[in-house]
């Protein structure tokens, strides 16, 4: 979220557009209950972010935080999209905008049929790519929420997010097991990816998601 040099912005409650870093932040030290939008006067484009969760069955246990984190930024912008996938991807941005989690999680569900199958992640953006590509802009941000358990074929995945990263501003991957003792990002599908990540960050806990809105700027 750039600005020209020199100029500084002040948080307002009403005016201005809204502050996404600074919502993220509200939202995760309140655990996910926003009470308060900053906002900012004089700031420039505000950065669209593309957020994808996997949803597939090793990822369940992050899951419902992760949610909760994209329906609280949800709720204050129109700015981002939202995908879940495992073996197939699903636009959820409609259902995320229901009046609380409960609901939202409820009209998920509805339309969902792939919670907690395998996971494809190269077919989940060859979706985006292909048949969402309205999303994707040099001022798009996009969120990769995995942990790279991947059944599908590293080629296409290589593939799929070097044609994404092409379109976008930044990629960045936040992978739950990130951090974790002994663990090492080894899976051939993350070897395959990360040479066209911006960003490989952990998302194992709320303190580790609370660096996320610098990656914003």
């Amino acid at each position: 979220m750039a600005s020209r040099p020199g100029r500084r912005r002040k948080r307002h409650r009403r005016k201005g557009s809204p502050d996404l870093r600074g919502a993220m932040r509200l939202n995760l030290s309140s655990g996910g209950d926003a009470m308060v939008l900053p906002r900012k006067r004089r700031v420039p484009r505000t950065p669209r972010l593309l957020v994808m969760l996997d949803v597939s069955g090793s990822m369940e246990r992050h899951v419902q935080l992760l949610l909760q984190l994209i329906f609280a930024v949800s709720q204050h912008t129109k700015r981002v999209e939202t995908f879940v996938f495992s073996t197939s991807a699903t636009r959820v941005t409609r259902e995320l905008s229901a009046p609380s989690f409960s609901e939202a999680l409820v009209r998920i569900g509805s339309v969902v049929r792939h919670w907690s199958g395998g996971t494809r992640i190269g077919e989940a953006l060859a979706h985006v790519n292909t048949r969402h590509e309205y999303v994707l802009s040099r001022y798009t941000t996009v969120f990769l929420l995995s942990d790279g358990w991947d059944t599908g074929e590293p080629e296409r995945l290589s593939y799929e997010v070097q044609r994404m990263r092409r379109r976008v501003h930044r990629v960045v991957w936040l992978n739950p097991l990130l951090g974790s003792e002994d663990y090492q990002p080894l899976t051939r599908s993350l070897q395959a990816a990360l040479p066209y990540i911006d960003h490989h960050a952990s998302a194992r806990d709320v303190e580790n998601l609370k660096r996320l809105p610098r990656l914003l700027r």
